[in-house]
């Protein structure tokens, strides 16, 4: 830890430094304000934790806590900009006007959002397929039974490598490639 104390000018660096923290907090809250409030969805009022709120042209920016309260320190005077995002909601912006010194409660409503995705295309499992997992669940004993069809898709070099996927089944290799 570092001590001035012991010094003659210590107390005066001290004291000094802790002037200047003092009067920068001071002009950074005279020209400023602060807002707070509340994220909700605007259909069932639910809050919305995690939205996030920023005042558009600066870096101040803030998280809304579990239960949709956001707070911002140290927003510039006169009119600003706030853009509320969250995911599944539309953004919104909202306009504001900051008076020195003011605690603004200002209170958002998000509305839903439809995220629309790229298409899906869902494919069956061919009838030779559903025939061996049959006879497989149907089987009195432990049995791995696997379709032509299904042994066609498979991207292998030879037989052998494609029999090595099966549980149970150790291969004989030479050369990297499977041979027995």
């Amino acid at each position: 830890m570092l001590c001035f104390s012991h010094r003659p000018w210590g107390k005066t660096v001290f004291c000094c430094c802790v002037a200047f923290l003092c009067m920068t907090q001071l002009i950074m809250a005279a020209n400023s304000g602060d807002v707070k409030g509340r994220v909700y969805d605007r259909d069932t009022k639910d809050e919305l934790p995690g939205a996030n709120i920023v005042v558009v042209g600066t870096s101040l920016g803030a998280s809304a806590d579990m239960n949709g309260n956001y707070e911002l320190h140290y927003v510039p005077v006169g009119p600003q900009t706030l853009l509320v995002s969250y995911v599944g909601y539309k953004k919104t912006t909202i306009k504001i006007d900051i008076t020195e010194g003011e605690k603004l409660q200002q209170d958002i409503y998000l509305l839903p959002d439809v995220i629309t995705g790229e298409t899906v295309t869902i494919t069956a499992q061919t009838q030779g397929q559903m025939q061996a997992i049959n006879q497989q669940l149907s089987s009195n004993t432990i049995a791995n039974i696997v379709s032509a069809d299904r042994i066609k898709e498979i991207p292998d070099a030879n037989a052998a490598e494609t029999i090595a996927r099966l549980p149970g089944i150790s291969v004989v290799r030479s050369g990297g490639e499977g041979k027995r």
